[in-house]
């Protein structure tokens, strides 16, 4: 997102372009990025977590060769930072939503993600092409981050990132994922993690309105999440656990009435 945001943000400013050329130019320097990635992970077939690793330190170099190292400041230029404002950031917010939300409920690719998701090898005996689904992952992936790299751009001054300093917003948006995915048990993938996101969003900026200092933001976030997470994989055995000792003091109360 970062590297994406640097191209082509000084592509556009170097050759006055207009908002529109910028937004599908961002779509497709991040699908071209996005995509490397995914290539790599087919050719070696090695956990997603080291090829991203790996992919982030090459990025993070690139971000500071690029343009100088330069970074840029899209905000400077009021036409091509409209999309951060109201309303556009709203319309733009929807529109990514209801692209999701359909991708996820009613293609073949969602049926798909999901079936691989939930068990790979009974998907693939089943027919499910896994590489084609996941360059059709990194590919959708590439679109999103394109729009996303633009409104981060267009609100703030993008600069160079180095020794794993980007990894802070990955780690940062896992809160909010991990919410979003329980919560999508109750309505679907796209409200529940727009709603995990309001919800650690409210949850974070209510520990720094009552002077939390950061750190000590990022310690309880963190442990909220451990202990969500805990709790929500362990539902049927704290359940248990409840009912039967509801059930013993119930019993022990009864004796005592005896």
């Amino acid at each position: 997102m970062v590297l994406t945001a640097i191209i082509a943000g000084n592509i556009a400013i170097n050759y006055h372009m207009n908002i529109g050329m910028l937004f599908f130019l961002s779509i497709g320097i991040a699908v071209i990025l996005s995509l490397f990635e995914g290539v790599l992970y087919i050719l070696f077939r090695v956990p997603t977590m080291i090829v991203s690793l790996g992919i982030v330190m090459l990025y993070e170099a690139l971000s500071g060769l690029v343009f100088n190292g330069s970074g840029v400041r899209l905000f400077m230029y009021p036409e091509l930072s409209i999309l951060s404002r109201q309303p556009y950031c709203y319309l733009v917010l929807a529109a990514v939503m209801i692209c999701f939300w359909v991708l996820m409920k009613y293609t073949k690719f969602g049926f798909d993600s999901r079936s691989l998701g939930d068990n790979s090898v009974l998907a693939v005996n089943n027919g499910v092409n896994e590489k084609k689904n996941i360059i059709m992952t990194y590919f959708i992936v590439g679109v999103f981050i394109g729009i996303a790299s633009l409104l981060n751009a267009s609100k703030a001054v993008v600069a160079p990132e180095s020794n794993l300093s980007s990894t802070y917003l990955m780690f940062s948006s896992m809160g909010a994922v991990l919410v979003g995915l329980y919560l999508s048990r109750f309505s679907n993938l796209s409200l529940g993690i727009f709603a995990g996101t309001i919800t650690m969003g409210i949850f974070s900026k209510g520990l720094t309105l009552y002077g939390l200092p950061s750190s000590l933001n990022n310690i309880i976030l963190g442990v909220f999440i451990v202990v969500f997470m805990g709790c929500t994989t362990n539902v049927r055995q704290i359940t248990q656990f409840l009912r039967r000792n509801l059930s013993f003091n119930t019993s022990k109360n009864q004796e005592k009435r005896i």
